[in-house]
């Protein structure tokens, strides 16, 4: 997992560098800026927030984290706990999906009458 962690920090500071450029560089034409990302990226203690604050610590944050409300009964307490990683959390509602197990099966089932 190394390698994916040192890659997952790079593109946090690689996206952090572009939001202080995009607000720092634009002459006082660009006034914020909003980041859709996921909720890892999104962390205030190891996403793209630290690296701003180093980049530019003038500038004000707000971390808002998604999460799926379906699978945190019982865990909502511990998520709002995590005071640190986030300001706040949305609960969303859970879209409709396939298991993946399911696709992933079908995918070798058809793979393998290919052959």
């Amino acid at each position: 997992l190394g390698s994916l962690y040192d890659a997952w920090r790079a593109r946090n500071r690689a996206m952090a560098l572009t939001v202080v450029k995009t607000v720092k560089g634009s002459g006082g034409v660009v006034d914020g800026a909003i980041v859709i990302t996921g909720r890892g990226h999104a962390d205030r203690e190891r996403g793209i927030p630290p690296h701003v604050s180093k980049l530019a610590p003038d500038l004000n944050q707000f971390s808002l984290g998604f999460i799926e409300g379906r699978g945190i009964e019982g865990h909502a307490t511990g998520l709002l706990e995590n005071q640190g990683a986030h300001d706040a959390l949305w609960i969303t509602g859970s879209p409709q999906r396939k298991d993946p197990c399911v696709e992933f099966r079908e995918s070798l089932e058809k793979m393998r009458s290919k052959h």
